[in-house]
């Protein structure tokens, strides 16, 4: 996507254009699933929870925040190195909510969600998230940190 179609998209979306939303979703929304879908992993856990929950509360988060203006993008690979990133920590999030309440997860079911979250945990993934963070911190005002 060229730079300048980009800026307008983010634009709009920050502007809470319904077309530019759509348009986001449209361009983004099948490598979100895609990411979800890859963290998931075992069909054990996949079982119990969806690549469409973490997509729509993917989106849901972004579009709240974007409308907020709390990002700075101005290139596509931005993007999706923060949808990337927003994907995995919802990914791992919802993992552990229910490992922790153990809804309808079998004992060897347990130990390939602890299997997910050491994969999705893994040190590359790890310096990535310290990477998202460092940056997202960084954009933070002294009352938000």
């Amino acid at each position: 996507m060229e730079t300048q179609k980009f800026l307008t998209l983010v634009q709009g979306v920050r502007a809470g254009d319904d077309q530019a939303c759509t348009e986001l979703v449209r361009d983004y929304g099948p490598y979100v699933m895609r990411v979800a879908r890859n963290r998931l992993g075992c069909s054990a856990v996949r079982a119990i929870l969806d690549a469409d929950d973490i997509h729509q509360s993917v989106m849901r988060s972004f579009f709240r925040r974007a409308s907020d203006d709390q990002y700075v993008l101005t290139e596509p690979s931005q993007l999706i190195r923060l949808l990337t990133a927003m994907t995995r920590n919802k990914t791992v999030d919802k993992v552990r909510i229910h490992a922790k309440s153990k809804s309808s997860i079998t004992m060897d079911s347990e130990q390939k969600v602890g299997e997910v979250v050491d994969v999705v945990r893994g040190p590359a993934a790890l310096a990535s998230h310290r990477d998202d963070v460092a940056h997202v911190v960084n954009r933070l005002n002294n009352a938000e940190k």
